[in-house]
Parts: structure tokens; sequence; C-alpha cells
């Protein structure tokens, strides 16, 4: 007996004629304890059936699949039990329809849950040596019993609670009546029995020896009467995971969990991306993260459908040479688009050190391009200021209409009319390589009126 630890089988069977009939338990030792009483050792022993095992180790994880069906995510909930089983009496082929997580439950608290969206129980094998689960009330055997001694009470506030709040079943009042009788038959949970012409269903079992015969109180219920409301995770509410885009759409993302081992992109949920700022719903602000972003999956309510993504995460920061100025913000992208708020500037880039815009409350307003910068508008373009200044390499090209001005080292003015007007009379200097040029030409003239032209007189 000192030895005795949880994982020593506890076995109980019925017994006729020294013989075994039918196990009444098979489980594991949970509690023992000896007491000595007048010289005489009393030992006190309580069991638990194998599905404890299912109920000791919490675990957070999730289903993302939903087109997986409750009978295959129950069957992946049992994987790590050798020798554990599930009979499906409620789900049949149903999908899940939704994101489903499992956040630090065990696999009973978890299970128990999700036949809840059944509004069903879960029921335990109390005669296995593995668990062994019914999900949904088991299709037991009908007994008749005689009903001689019996006790009948009413749960009117479970009926009011189940009337206001569970609307996808509705009930009647004579559904909370139960019944509370005993009797020496042996009864499984889920039994059915026929009391007065109703059939009840085995809700409890209690079974105690009197007087060295075992007998059992039994709980009973109508079918209709037996449903659990829909459970939730009491500490999900303002939790958030951590997790990394696979891909995004719109203003959704598909995401791997850092709670799941691994993910597949085309089974994960698409959950809703949260934003700063929206207007009038459709507007405002649209900055989805990127693939291999992470972000948090945040649960504003108990319930995870409710799971909404926001807040991305930012990797290796100390290394990044952006956040080493708390005082500089900067909104960017991968591709090198950004917009940079420091104290004395704003600056936006879109090739870095290529192509720029930056506003500086001092040095004024910079725009730098390695490619074509171009002013275009329908109505006019207005430049004033002190002193306008502007530089080409090459040249400077202003065309308006049938007129043009060129600036490319001679300058070409055309148009229909050219006027010129100056307003200031300066005395004009002739270079001497103007005057010789005037000597060469009153030369050449002197020359061509020596010469004798074809049919002219003297």
């Amino acid at each position: 007996m000192k030895l005795a630890s949880s994982t020593d089988l506890i076995e109980l069977y019925q017994l006729k004629d020294g013989q075994r009939v039918r196990p009444l338990f098979k489980g594991h030792v949970a509690e023992l304890a000896i007491r000595m009483v007048r010289g005489i050792y009393q030992i006190e022993l309580e069991a638990l059936s194998s599905s404890f095992r299912l109920d000791y180790k919490p675990t957070s994880r999730s289903f993302q699949h939903v087109q997986m069906t409750y009978s295959d995510m129950i069957t992946k909930v049992l994987t790590d039990y050798p020798g554990a089983d599930v009979i499906d009496m409620t789900s049949k082929a149903t999908t899940l329809k939704q994101f489903v997580l499992q956040y630090k439950e065990t696999e009973w608290q978890f299970l128990k849950r999700m036949a809840s969206h059944f509004r069903t129980v879960l029921v335990p094998a109390v005669d296995a040596e593995t668990p062994k689960l019914w999900f949904g009330l088991p299709e037991g055997q009908v007994e008749k019993l005689s009903a001689t001694n019996y006790t009948i009470g009413k749960d009117r506030s479970v009926y009011l609670h189940t009337l206001h709040n569970d609307s996808e079943r509705p009930i009647i009042e004579r559904d909370t009546v139960s019944y509370v009788i005993e009797s020496k038959k042996i009864l499984a949970l889920g039994d059915r029995v026929l009391i007065q012409n109703k059939e009840l269903v085995v809700v409890k079992s209690i079974a105690r020896m009197q007087k060295g015969v075992l007998t059992y109180e039994y709980h009973l219920l109508s079918e209709a009467g037996i449903r659990q409301g829909r459970l939730n995770i009491p500490s999900l509410l303002g939790v958030s995971i951590e997790g990394k885009v696979l891909e995004v759409k719109k203003d959704q993302v598909r995401l791997h969990l850092a709670i799941d081992e691994t993910q597949k992109k085309d089974e994960a949920t698409w959950f809703n991306l949260a934003t700063p700022y929206t207007a009038e719903g459709h507007s405002g602000f649209y900055s989805p993260p990127e693939i291999g972003d992470n972000v948090h999956l945040a649960f504003p309510t108990h319930r995870e459908e409710t799971a909404i993504a926001r807040h991305s995460i930012r990797k290796g920061g100390d290394t990044n040479p952006k956040t080493a100025d708390p005082k500089t913000a900067y909104w960017g992208t991968p591709r090198g688009k950004d917009m940079k708020l420091d104290p004395q500037s704003v600056t936006f880039t879109a090739k870095e050190g290529a192509v720029f815009l930056q506003l500086h409350q001092e040095s004024g307003i910079e725009v730098h391009s390695k490619h074509p910068l171009t002013l275009k508008a329908n109505d006019n373009i207005t430049f004033a200021g002190k002193t306008i200044s502007m530089s080409a390499t090459e040249s400077l090209r202003f065309t308006c209409g049938s007129s043009s001005l060129v600036l490319d080292g001679i300058t070409d003015i055309q148009g229909q009319v050219v006027e010129m007007e100056g307003s200031v009379k300066a005395p004009v200097s002739v270079s001497s390589a103007m005057e010789d040029d005037d000597d060469n030409l009153e030369q050449g003239l002197d020359v061509m009126g020596m010469i004798p032209l074809a049919g002219g007189g003297a």
C-alpha cells in the first residue's frame, strides 16, 4: 500500500458464484489513506477513471483548417494517448467552420468545450483501462425500473438561464424535472430508464455498500433536459499570441502562430487585420504587414472566433540604424520607400539617396531625382520669389505654343513676333576682333566694286 501510485490500475468487478460477470470500474489511484481505528486498519481509496490522463496537462495549439471535421480534430487531440478512443455520437461530418483554439486547457477541458458547441456533453467510459469517451450521449440500454422509492425535483434556475440564453434549442419547463431513484440494478451513464412510461437518461450514478449490498443512486433527466450551454475560455480575454504572416489579402492575413509547430498556408484561417484609423468604415489608413512579419493575434473576448490581427512586432531592432534615435520616426516599406520625420525635417524617399523630397525648417525644400522631374498642371504653375535660379549642365528649354527659348551655350529665341526692349541706354563697346571683321568686310566690298559685271556699263 505504501508503494501505491497513480499508475496503479484499480479494477472493480461484479461477481456471481465467484466468477467475474462484468467490470464495474477500471481506473487509477488518486488518493489513498490508511487509518488505525481501535486496532483495526481502515483503507480509504479514491480512484479516477482512465480518462483522467486527459485532464492534467494544459496545452495550447490552434486548429485553423475550417474544413476539418470535429471527428478529425478529436482524433488529432487523442493522438498522443496510446489506446485512447472516442465514439462520436453528435458531430457526424460537421466541419469546424471557424478558427478553433485550445489555450492552456487540458484535453478533457478542450473536448468538453467542443461538445458544448453542440449543446451536449462529454461522457467517459469508467470500465476501460485506457481513455475512452463518448462525444455526446451514448446509446445506452433501456431498462424498466419499479418506481417505488424516488424523489422528483426541478431546477428552475437552469430552465430560466437556458430559456434566455439558448435560442438555438428551445426548452420547456418540464425538461428540467429530475428524478433520483435507488436500485440494485447496475446501469451506466447514458442508459435509458422507463418510469411511469417516461424515458429518462442516467446522468449521474453513486454506488454505496450498505449492509454488504451494493446499492446505486441514479439521477435521471429527460434527454431534452440534458444540455450544456456553450463554454468559452475564461483566461482568453485580453490575450495576444504572436504569429508570423504567411499571406496577405486586402485587409486580412494568414498566420503561423507561435504555439504551433507547423502550419500549412492553404489551411490557415483568414484573420481580419486591425487598422489605426478608418473613416466611414471603408477609408483611412491601409498599411498591411509584409509576408514574414510578426504580428499579434489579439482576443478581445472569451471566444476565439473574435480574434483579430494587429501590432506588428519588430525583430532585430538593436541592429537597425533607423531605431537609433527615438526622436526620429519612420514609416517605410522593405522596398526602400519611406517617410522620415526628425526634429528638423520631413523627408519622403522613393529610392534612398536617389529620389527624395525633403522639407527642412531652416534650409527649405529640396527635390532630388536621378531621373526626369516633371511638373504638370491643368491650370497655372506660378514661381515667385526674390531670386529664382535655374541651372543645367546641357541646356534649358522653354516652350509655349509656337514660341521657344533655348539656352544651350547659344541663345535661340523663336516666335512669330519677337520684341526686344531695353530700359537702360548703355554705351556699346566693340571688341578688336569685331573691328577686324568689319575691316575685312569693307575690303571685300571694295574688291567687288572693281570687278566688271557682264552686260553692265562702265
